[in-house]
């Protein structure tokens, strides 16, 4: 309701990504063209946008390749050898902010369990 009107409906669309990837180059009203069209055909929108902005991020999300699963499990299996050795990044646990700042988390908490017990002593 913040975002726009009662009788109104916003959408944001995706266009291009890793298999589509020269769809970032087309220009902007091609773009909202397609939009318009996919939204036409999969919610049976017809009536022109009343307003439509493009942003464009040629590289955008990473993409997992081919072998993933196997490269995080070497990791895993270097870290489980390697004492104290933590890794974190978007190829663990997902690529979106939330997983990001989760894997982040995890890991700190991982170091932090991994320290040797710090005996706090009082100053008089």
């Amino acid at each position: 309701p913040d975002r726009v009107e009662e009788d109104r409906v916003l959408t944001t669309t995706s266009v291009g990504g890793a298999r589509q990837a020269s769809n970032a180059l087309l220009p902007e009203h091609r773009l909202i063209e397609i939009a318009h069209r996919e939204h036409a055909r999969a919610l049976g929108v017809h009536g022109a946008p009343l307003h439509a902005e493009v942003e464009t991020h040629h590289a955008g999300i990473a993409q997992y390749e081919f072998g993933h699963v196997e490269r995080v499990a070497a990791a895993e299996a270097i870290e489980a050898v390697e004492d104290g050795l933590v890794l974190a990044g978007s190829w663990r646990k997902g690529v979106s902010l939330a997983d990001c700042w989760t894997c982040g988390r995890e890991a700190a908490d991982r170091v932090v369990a991994g320290l040797p017990a710090v005996r706090l002593q009082s100053v008089n």
